[in-house]
């Protein structure tokens, strides 16, 4: 009955938007109807006098069946996206992800795999939906676009999809490897446990596609760096710990996901101030060994109060806080050495050029 209501709720609020009217989600009219009909009639089903109706219905059917009645409030609360924006977030993290192929994929392990199991790869794929999600209404809110992020994102998390180990760091792989071992041993298909095994790693993706724009070096080389500075600075234990807290307020569980957020947008600014200190790909290696020298007095506290958050049974949620604002200072700092470094090789050309023009000149006016 409380499904019946949210999905009726859901469904008129996206009617008075403007949502329906995208041309590009038409094709989720046509999920309503049989394959057959759309083929005959997909020219009059697109004048269909309901057309908005049967596509809201569907989306607000859609979503609340994947991400449960509480997925659009949560949202809300804690972004202040409306109803309308959490919907194309979520339109447009699902068909990047490929969500529903591998949902449809875990149905169709009944009687081969414990419910259970089932039960915990779905919420591993909603767990992925709703960082994604938020991801995008924190960092694209202003230009959601379907086809503008489908064509920016789509192609680059199916390459980090269908190859993750080679993207990921060692722990994160070793990690990744027994996962997906103890998934093939309990009968799931090798492909659907690749993945469902990195679905904590997949979400990354996006921010390391930015990380690639803003650098221009290749996907892979990337991500390698995203996923080894978060081994060498224990990064990933710090983001089990922040999602082990247990909110005890509202309050509370809009910290917590503050500080996943923040802790992801600090990885990725470490990882594109170290690209920007390399310049080139194969000097990645050698500029994180000189980027850990250069800044061992703040690796070295930050460390330390690692240390004392692994030593707390219970650590308090103003601990975090602290702990990431010297994350902050870490990340500024390797932003600021690498836009400088930038600067410094832009200025150094341009002093080269001007040189060379004189040289040419001197030499024609000697001529």
């Amino acid at each position: 009955m409380l499904i019946s209501y949210v999905k009726g709720d859901l469904k008129q609020t996206l009617i008075n938007s403007t949502l329906p009217d995208e041309p590009l989600l038409a094709g989720e009219m046509y999920k309503v109807f049989p394959r057959g009909l759309t083929q005959k009639f997909s020219k009059e089903l697109g004048e269909h006098q309901l057309r908005r109706e049967i596509i809201a219905t569907q989306i607000a059917n859609d979503m609340v069946n994947h991400m449960g009645i509480t997925f659009v409030e949560r949202l809300n609360q804690s972004t202040g996206a409306d109803a309308a924006s959490i919907a194309l977030a979520w339109i447009i993290a699902r068909d990047v992800f490929r969500i529903d192929n591998w949902w449809d994929k875990i149905e169709h392990q009944d009687f081969n795999v414990p419910a259970q199991l089932q039960m915990e790869l779905m919420q591993d794929l909603m767990r992925l939906m709703r960082r994604s999600v938020r991801w995008l209404l924190r960092n694209r809110r202003a230009e959601l676009s379907i086809q503008n992020h489908i064509e920016r994102f789509a192609d680059s998390v199916w390459a980090i999809t269908a190859s993750l180990p080679d993207y990921l760091g060692d722990h994160a792989r070793n990690a990744w490897q027994k996962r997906h071992q103890g998934l093939v041993d309990a009968g799931l298909p090798a492909e659907l446990a690749s993945v469902v095994s990195g679905t904590d790693y997949l979400y990354s993706s996006l921010g390391i596609i930015e990380a690639q724009e803003a650098s221009g070096m290749p996907l892979k080389t990337v991500a390698n760096l995203y996923y080894e500075l978060g081994d060498k600075l224990d990064l990933n234990w710090f983001a089990r710990a922040i999602a082990s807290l247990a909110p005890a307020s509202h309050w509370q569980a809009l910290a917590r996901e503050s500080f996943r957020e923040d802790l992801e947008w600090q990885q990725r600014a470490l990882t594109t101030g170290v690209l920007r200190l390399a310049g080139k790909s194969e000097d990645v290696p050698a500029c994180v060994d000189a980027w850990l020298q250069r800044h061992v007095g703040m690796i070295k506290r930050w460390k330390s109060m690692l240390a004392e958050l692994k030593s707390v049974r219970e650590p308090e949620y103003a601990m975090f806080s602290v702990a990431l604002r010297e994350l902050l200072d870490l990340a500024q700092s390797t932003m600021h050495s690498g836009q400088l470094e930038a600067d410094n090789e832009t200025e150094s050309g341009s002093v080269n050029g001007v040189q060379a023009e004189a040289e040419s000149a001197t030499a024609n006016a000697t001529t």
